[in-house]
């Protein structure tokens, strides 16, 4: 809340240049890849003072940056090449209703910000999904109460919703939430949900999924409803940070999700419940993470809840051995999973709301790690790899 971006060591030594401060809230989670080709990791993040930054990895401020909105950037920046220009670009949502792509010097891409109906809290999912060898963008909008998937053609000419390369909408986008082609459930805000794209039915082509007020929702590529969606939830999905991965590795891809009643959801690729859930947390748990934490081959949900706890589920719904694991305040971020100092040993991290960040080892043999963070990588994408 104090504005600072804090980078540790592994040892939990500080950074040398870090913090670095902006003028507001810090809310966005930053991303992070090499803007500028120099072989060195660059950090992007919103702030609350109307702006993007970006910081080298000593913490100098990036050329062109921080580059200014017209309100609040609460959404957490995505990163891609989004042309096949061979250099990267950021895509972020501001609270003006923008969805601005950048150049990695600060300079907008051509046609953007593309302006929605109202403010962008979502944060933006990135992938080619028409094969055309670009990069398109999908995010949540609100309007007038009703909600919008907005997808958005990474190119250098744009229109309000979508747009590609030539300039010409894509088809069937912008899409209603509350359209009676979709649903006749009631209620279908989007806050600070963000779209997953994945290939939910193994044709090759990403659905979108994207969670809201009253449950789960699945678009085709063309914006159609897909069969045996929405599924409604007994409690809000509109915040939470869902993952999507293949669990139980069948070779196809499940969803999961907290919602605001305390309740975690597993759901298989064609709409079903998986088996055993929704269990109950009594806590809520709103942004998941995947990964095998005990090389069994099976993925473990991992997720940070409002019980001071960190909390770790196998796919029948006990928890796993050695959690959860106590904090002084409540998790209200995404662990994230990696081997930090390469000792082949996996460790999870994850800030809670007594101002610190932990850090656990987890002394299992460990597997695959499906969605391993916050918006799955590093550069924030959402996208379950084709």
């Amino acid at each position: 809340n104090e504005g600072k971006l804090y980078v540790f060591n592994q040892d939990g030594s500080r950074v040398a240049g870090f913090p670095t401060t902006a003028e507001d809230y810090i809310r966005s989670s930053p991303a992070i890849a090499d803007l500028n080709g120099d072989g060195s990791l660059d950090i992007v993040v919103g702030s609350d003072d109307d702006r993007l930054y970006a910081w080298d990895g000593k913490g100098d401020t990036l050329p062109g940056f921080p580059k200014p909105t017209s309100n609040d950037v609460a959404s957490s920046p995505a990163i891609g090449d989004l042309d096949g220009d061979g250099l990267l670009e950021i895509v972020v949502g501001s609270n003006d209703r923008g969805i601005y792509a950048l150049q990695s010097d600060g300079s907008p891409v051509c046609g953007f910000p593309l302006i929605t109906a109202n403010p962008v809290w979502s944060s933006p999912a990135i992938a080619d999904l028409n094969g055309d060898g670009n990069l398109e963008m999908v995010a949540g909008s609100k309007k007038l109460g009703e909600d919008i998937i907005a997808m958005f053609l990474g190119s250098y000419t744009g229109q309000v919703y979508a747009v590609d390369y030539l300039g010409y909408p894509l088809p069937g986008f912008p899409v209603d939430l509350n359209s009676p082609t979709l649903s006749d459930l009631e209620g279908s805000a989007i806050g600070y949900s963000s779209p997953i794209l994945a290939d939910l039915n193994g044709d090759g082509n990403f659905e979108i999924i994207m969670g809201a007020l009253d449950g789960l929702y699945v678009l085709t590529r063309e914006g159609e409803d897909v069969r045996r969606y929405p599924r409604k939830t007994s409690g809000s999905l509109q915040n939470s940070f869902m993952a999507a991965g293949d669990v139980d590795s069948d070779g196809k891809i499940e969803m999961v999700a907290g919602a605001a009643d305390g309740r975690l959801y597993i759901w298989k690729s064609d709409g079903s419940d998986y088996p055993g859930f929704p269990i109950q947390t009594g806590g809520y748990v709103k942004n998941i993470a995947l990964g095998d934490l005990d090389g069994d081959g099976k993925q473990e949900i991992v997720g940070g809840s409002w019980d001071n706890r960190v909390h770790a589920w196998k796919l029948d719904g006990t928890e796993v051995s050695g959690f959860p694991k106590v904090t002084l305040g409540d998790v209200d971020t995404t662990p994230a999973l990696g081997d930090l100092d390469g000792d082949g040993t996996l460790e999870m991290v994850a800030g809670s709301d007594d101002a610190r960040i932990y850090i656990w080892e987890i002394s299992y043999p460990f597997g695959e790690l499906e969605w391993p963070m916050i918006r799955q990588n590093l550069w924030h994408t959402g996208t379950v790899p084709l």
